[in-house]
C-alpha cells in the first residue's frame, strides 16, 4: 500500500512531534506489513470493511482495545489523506472505532499522591511536582533543561494543534510559567547532575520508555486501587492524570479558564470539557457552595434584623396620636 509512504512524506505526518511520529511509525509499520501489497481497487470491493475490522479486533485480541483502535484510526488516517489527494474515493474505515479513551474526570486524590511519592525517586518526585504545579505534558517534563528554570519562571516551548477549515497543524508557542514557592523550594534543593532537571538514579534524562518503566514500578510498590468506571471496567491512575489534577487545582484557586489554557497550552475547549465532567462533583466546591450558601443567608437575616431594629426605633420615637412633634 504505497499510501503509507504518502503519508509518511505529507506535512501532516511531519508536522508531528517526534512522540506522535515515533506512535503513528509503529502503526504504519504493521499496516505496511500487513496490507503493503494491496491493490487500491481492492479498497471498493465488497467485504474490504469487514476485512479490515477482523484485522482491527485480531489487534485487540493480541494486544488490547486501545491498539485496536490505534491501528484502526491510523489506517483511517491514511486513507482519509489519500482521499484528499484523490488517489481514492472512498475510505472502507469511516466510523468503526472501539475504543474511547477519555480521562478527563481522572482525578489524583492527594493521599494517592502521598502513597506513590513515597515510593518515587528524586527524578519521579520532580517529575510529579512539575506535572501538578505547571501542568505540562509528560514529554515536556522529562525533556525540561536547566536553563529553562531562571529561579523565577520556566519557559517551554509546547506544540499545540490548530484547527482551519477542517484541517489541523501543529505550532510550536513558548509559554513562560511562574514557579510557585513550593516548586521553587523543590528545584533549589535539587543538585544540577545533568543539563536536563528530571534524571534516573544514575544521574541520567530519562528515556521515554525508561521513565514510564520507573514510572509504573513506583506505581505499582504504591498498592493504589484501581478506579472502576461505570462499565465495571478497571483502570489505572496514569502520570498523565497529573496534568488535569493541576488543571482542577488552578481552578479551585480561583484561576480562569484563559489563564490555565495559556499556562498549559491546552485550548479553551479541552480546559472546560476537564472542569466540566471533573468540578461538577467536585466534594470541596459543593461544601464551598454551602458555605456561600449559609454566609448568604445570614447574611440576609441580618440585614432583616437591622432593618426591623431601626423601624421599631422609628417607630418608638413617633409622636403618639394628637401629640405635637418636638
Amino acid at each position: 500500500m504505497d499510501l503509507v509512504t504518502r503519508y509518511k512524506a505529507s506535512q501532516k505526518f511531519l508536522s508531528k512531534s517526534p512522540k506522535t511520529k515515533k506512535d503513528y511509525l509503529r502503526y504504519l509499520k504493521r499496516i505496511e506489513d500487513d496490507f503493503g501489497t494491496m491493490e487500491l481497487s481492492a479498497l471498493k470491493a465488497k467485504g474490504a470493511r469487514g476485512k479490515f475490522m477482523d484485522w482491527r479486533d485480531e489487534i485487540a485480541v493480541e494486544s488490547g482495545e486501545r491498539t485496536g483502535h490505534g491501528h484502526w484510526t491510523m489506517l483511517k488516517t491514511v486513507l482519509n489523506d489519500a482521499k484528499d489527494r484523490t488517489d481514492i474515493d472512498y475510505n472502507p474505515c469511516d466510523g468503526g472505532g472501539i475504543y474511547k479513551s477519555d480521562r478527563s474526570d481522572i482525578i489524583w486524590p492527594q493521599p494517592f499522591i502521598d502513597k506513590v511519592w513515597q515510593q518515587c525517586s528524586t527524578g519521579l518526585r520532580t517529575a510529579m511536582m512539575l506535572a501538578l504545579w505547571t501542568g505540562l505534558r509528560e514529554g515536556n517534563i522529562v525533556a525540561l533543561l536547566w536553563k529553562a528554570y531562571d529561579g523565577t519562571h520556566i519557559e517551554v516551548r509546547i506544540n499545540k494543534t490548530k484547527r482551519k477549515a477542517g484541517k489541523s497543524r501543529t505550532v510550536g508557542v513558548l509559554v513562560r510559567i511562574k514557579v510557585s514557592e513550593q516548586l521553587k523550594a523543590h528545584l533549589d534543593s535539587l543538585e544540577r547532575v545533568s543539563d536536563f532537571i528530571v534524571t534516573n538514579r544514575e544521574g541520567e534524562p530519562y528515556t521515554e520508555s525508561g521513565f514510564r518503566s520507573s514510572w509504573g514500578k513506583a506505581y505499582d510498590r504504591a498498592e493504589i486501587p484501581p478506579i472502576v468506571r461505570d462499565d465495571e471496567e478497571e483502570e489505572n491512575y496514569h502520570f498523565h492524570d497529573l496534568r488535569g489534577t493541576a488543571i482542577t487545582n488552578l481552578s479551585r484557586g480561583g484561576a480562569t479558564t484563559q489563564e490555565i489554557a495559556t499556562l498549559t497550552g491546552l485550548s479553551l475547549k479541552t480546559v472546560n470539557d476537564i472542569l466540566e465532567r471533573y468540578l461538577h462533583r467536585d466534594p470541596e466546591l459543593s461544601d464551598a457552595a454551602i458555605v456561600k450558601l449559609e454566609a448568604y443567608a445570614k447574611a440576609k437575616a441580618a440585614a432583616a434584623a437591622a432593618l426591623q431594629a431601626v423601624q421599631e426605633v422609628a417607630i418608638s420615637d413617633a409622636p403618639a396620636p394628637g401629640e405635637a412633634a418636638s
